[in-house]
């Protein structure tokens, strides 16, 4: 039987081409959208990165976070350790186990 993936409700919507990274916190995950907005859910990072690596360009690049690559201006190295830089200047640790999921 193929499980379906889960299904998110909030009490406001967004397009997903707004949300740029997500990070999680143990059981929650804040959502952060392209006009700053910062929504905080109930759902680990895991939940939502079944669902958004399924059906879009997100990658998860780090125990704590998952991005938008549609937002990723630059992938660097940076004394041994990497970082992706986003749209406005923020920029996220990439773990080493993932720097070739990133690179793809």
């Amino acid at each position: 039987m193929n499980p379906q993936p889960p299904t998110f409700s909030f009490k406001f919507s967004f397009d997903l081409a707004e949300l740029v990274w997500l990070e999680g916190y143990g059981n929650y995950t804040t959502l952060h959208l392209a006009n700053g907005q910062k929504v905080l859910s109930c759902r680990n990072l895991k939940q939502f990165e079944a669902w958004l690596c399924q059906h879009a360009d997100f990658v998860r690049i780090h125990k704590s976070f998952v991005v938008n690559r549609a937002f990723v201006l630059a992938f660097q190295r940076a004394d041994r350790a990497w970082f992706v830089e986003l749209l406005g200047g923020r920029q996220l640790p990439v773990a080493r186990g993932r720097v070739g999921v990133v690179r793809k």
